[in-house]
């Protein structure tokens, strides 16, 4: 099983329940809601961002997984 990595991201969307509201029963999406759709976007980018990160990360592990014991050598622990 893979290990979970979490990271936090610096740009979120605050949705108030005017814009809930608006979604849920009438309809509306986030270009309804300019602000929300401009921040959704940048949220979304470093989203993408993070998870391209983390699976290079990944990636890298699975070619060549870490070796403790070496780090903590040339840590000199």
């Amino acid at each position: 099983m893979a290990e979970l990595q979490m990271t936090s991201l610096k740009q979120t969307v605050h949705i108030g329940s005017t814009e809930f509201i608006g979604m849920l029963m009438q309809g509306k999406s986030f270009a309804d809601f300019p602000y929300l759709d401009e921040t959704a976007t940048t949220m979304l980018d470093h989203l993408t961002w993070w998870a391209n990160a983390l699976k290079a990360g990944r990636d890298r592990e699975a070619a060549e997984p870490f070796d403790h014991q070496k780090a903590l050598a040339s840590a000199g622990a």
